[in-house]
């Protein structure tokens, strides 16, 4: 877990192992996450899956289900989905913008199966941090 004090409040960043274990969920990682975080209040927490995946698998499914029955149907009103590999460039012929949509799309439909919830709109923000990112003056991306 990292810590960052700013704005008079605290915000800690609890990196999950992965949820994948060969093309299963891994139930030992469900469990220790939600051992570590049961006394814990969660404000906010950040999916990250790739903008490169072309569609939402069945275990991408699985994961989002296991998720909705571990922390119930709620979890994805705290959720956010960020993209990786930000600077990837759209198929041919396809603008970058609906590259992006279509992605976002898949993936709050299967949020959406999970959770049982039609209205739900799952935010989501692109992120790239490779090396040609620029950084600030304490060399962070």
């Amino acid at each position: 877990m990292v810590s960052r004090k700013a704005g008079g409040f605290t915000l800690s960043v609890i990196d999950t192992p992965g949820l994948l274990d060969g093309g299963s969920v891994n139930e030992e990682s469900l469990r220790n996450i939600c051992a570590f975080v049961a006394d814990k209040t969660v404000d906010a927490i950040v999916y990250v899956d790739r903008l490169d995946t072309y569609r939402v698998q069945t275990v991408d499914k699985q994961i989002m289900e296991a998720l909705t029955e571990r922390f119930g149907h709620l979890v994805w009103s705290i959720t956010a989905f960020a993209l990786t590999h930000g600077n990837v460039l759209a198929p041919a012929g396809m603008e970058y913008k609906d590259f992006v949509k279509g992605r976002v799309d898949a993936l709050r439909a299967a949020a959406k199966e999970a959770s049982g919830e039609q209205s739900l709109e799952v935010p989501c923000a692109v992120v790239e941090n490779g090396s040609r990112c620029k950084t600030n003056a304490d060399n962070e991306k």
